[in-house]
């Protein structure tokens, strides 16, 4: 387990506002009551959009299915309370599903980070502020985490990967003005996938066959391939993380800074994480 929250403050547990699956029915984490009806709305359109037998990611799909998930719903992107709230619920999730052995201890699993009170006027507009919220993010993990020593936290860098927790997560970013149909939601939501449950899924032998079918329905869905997709290892994930068309090239405004200062050198090999 991760251990005790780092995050925990009177700020984040008053924005703390996630949603856990028991018996079919949905409650806020931690507590007994229900969330409110609009959020349950925002939940519910999330669902349908993941059950729709036309929607790509099998992975998503399957983390649904199982309960495998947790769905946040907070205010305004990059705000200091929501920041403190998704925070603290995200640490909340990754600490129920990860060991320090063994990585991500479970099956496919996903936290949904939903923003309603943030109106985005164009896909440009949410990828800048999506990697605000990141940023903002990042500036609160490092007070308490270094940068997850198996990627690169250089966002140029082919090994590159987000870092929350000093664990390696794939950023998928969704919006109402996404060119990607897979990607297109009424309100803005950024879901963070850690990466070892990609390597987990590859001691399995099960990574490659589901990135094939992810990848043959998208196909089907909008008619071509996602033009951004790239292994790990061959380019910056982080060009894939908002959804924007790169073009061969796309500006990701986000620069890690470390916990404290080292001359420690970190070399990056290519892993087995891949990127669907």
């Amino acid at each position: 387990m991760l251990g005790t929250n780092p995050f925990e403050s009177k700020k984040a547990i008053s924005n703390s506002y996630a949603f856990s699956v028991a018996d079919g029915k949905v409650v806020l984490f931690g507590r007994s009551h229900r969330p409110s009806i609009y959020s349950e709305h925002v939940h519910s359109r999330f669902r349908s959009m993941i059950a729709s037998e036309k929607y790509p990611c099998v992975g998503a799909k399957g983390a649904f299915n199982r309960g495998s998930y947790r769905f946040g719903v907070y205010n305004d992107m990059s705000e200091e309370g929501s920041t403190a709230g998704l925070c603290y619920d995200l640490y909340s999730f990754l600490a129920g599903h990860t060991d320090a052995a063994n990585g991500i201890n479970g099956p496919f699993i996903s936290f949904v980070a939903t923003f309603v009170d943030t109106k985005i006027e164009s896909e440009m507009d949410f990828h800048t502020r999506m990697w605000n919220q990141l940023q903002v993010m990042h500036e609160v993990d490092r007070r308490h985490h270094a940068w997850d020593p198996s990627v690169s936290s250089d966002i140029d860098s082919p090994y590159y990967a987000f870092s929350f927790a000093s664990q390696a997560i794939f950023i998928v970013g969704l919006n109402p003005f996404s060119s990607r149909i897979a990607r297109r939601f009424p309100w803005p939501a950024i879901v963070f996938n850690p990466h070892s449950q990609f390597r987990l899924m590859r001691r399995q032998n099960t990574f490659s066959a589901m990135k094939s079918t992810i990848r043959a329905r998208d196909l089907a869905l909008q008619g071509s391939l996602n033009p951004n997709l790239a292994d790990y290892g061959t380019d910056s994930e982080a060009k894939q993380y908002s959804g924007v068309p790169a073009n061969g090239h796309l500006m990701c405004p986000f620069q890690a800074r470390p916990r404290k200062q080292t001359n420690k050198k970190i070399t990056h090999k290519i892993n087995s994480d891949g990127v669907i």
